[in-house]
């Protein structure tokens, strides 16, 4: 398991992951063993980066990931709830400049050539 937050500015309007269509979003790495990302939606098998996105950009960095979010660079980002958390309890500027706006306790991971599928979703099939 791998608990991951997707973030947002703090004074984004975007409450719900359907707000990021047509946005901009940044992921950490798309190297082929972490090219995963968390399941981002109830239900959203199918859904496509290139076509979800108005652009995506790789950071290699959760930390970054954070300051580009905190910087408005990026509408959003997918990074790992410990470094996260551990910037908060540093005192870092960028942590406090973002907001956690999904939690994701369980996940499942698909690489994206193969789409996202949630857990819930797979099973319904």
């Amino acid at each position: 398991m791998y608990k991951s937050f997707i973030i947002v500015h703090k004074d984004s309007a975007i409450q719900s992951f359907d707000d990021l269509k047509g946005k901009t979003f940044a992921f950490t790495t798309q190297s082929p063993i972490r090219e995963t990302v968390p399941c981002l939606s109830p239900c959203k098998e199918g859904l496509n980066p290139e076509e979800f996105f108005k652009k995506f950009i790789y950071s290699y960095s959760h930390n970054k990931s954070i300051e580009l979010v905190a910087k408005k660079m990026v509408d959003g980002a997918a990074v790992e709830n410990l470094v996260y958390q551990y910037m908060v309890r540093e005192g870092s500027p960028f942590a406090g400049q973002v907001r956690i706006m999904r939690d994701h306790r369980i996940l499942e991971f698909r690489h994206w050539s193969r789409r996202l599928a949630c857990r819930h979703c797979s099973k319904r099939k």
